[in-house]
């Protein structure tokens, strides 16, 4: 009777462990696929679930205001609340970031080429150096937004609030500024205007 008691126990235990497996099994994956998503900015920059051993890649989940965002090529941001987020260098060419609150972010050399910035909220964002080549950024708020040494050729500034934006160094050679509110607009002979002249020179169109 002992022996079949004592085997009965391990036939339970046995059943009982291969119960557990898929849980076990599913916990790993998720917790695996999770760390494979690497916090920004050392994320694959081909999407969230991807792995990448690269270092400083620009991409990324960050959280912001207790939300989480993954940062990363034509990512789509629309009306995201990434206010005060640091995207120091973030790779957000493409990205659709149209509404979105980025309220005094950091975005120093972000590339943002042909990035959608319709109607976002840059009020006093830092985008030192950051490559806006091409983009969206139509009725977007600018007002006191560092724009030093930004690239902002080609880019759509119609009907935006650069009010008081700091545009020394910045190129904006064909960009549009029509209707853009540019009161206030800081500039040194280093920023290039829409036509290629420089601030300051004779026949100028910057209009500030």
């Amino acid at each position: 009777m002992r022996i079949l008691f004592a085997i009965g126990i391990a036939v339970s235990a046995l059943l009982l462990t291969s119960c557990s497996n898929p849980d076990t099994t599913g916990g790993v994956a998720v917790t695996m696929s999770r760390d494979n998503a690497s916090e920004f900015p050392d994320g694959s920059c081909e999407g969230s679930r991807e792995f990448t051993d690269e270092l400083s890649t620009g991409c990324g989940w960050i959280y912001p205001n207790e939300k989480g965002y993954y940062i990363q090529p034509d990512a789509s941001l629309r009306y995201a609340d990434l206010r005060d987020a640091d995207l120091y260098r973030a790779d957000l060419s493409d990205a659709d970031l149209s509404g979105a609150n980025l309220y005094v972010a950091n975005l120093s050399g972000a590339d943002l080429i042909r990035a959608n910035l319709r109607d976002a909220n840059l009020y006093g964002a830092y985008l030192r150096g950051a490559n806006l080549y091409g983009a969206n950024l139509r009725d977007a708020s600018l007002r006191y937004a560092d724009l030093r040494d930004a690239d902002l050729r080609w880019a759509d500034l119609y009907g935006a609030d650069l009010s008081r934006a700091d545009l020394r160094d910045a190129d904006l050679r064909d960009a549009n500024l029509s209707g853009a509110d540019l009161s206030g607009v800081k500039a040194d002979s280093s920023t290039i205007c829409p036509s290629g002249m420089k601030w300051g020179t004779a026949g100028n169109n910057c209009g500030f």
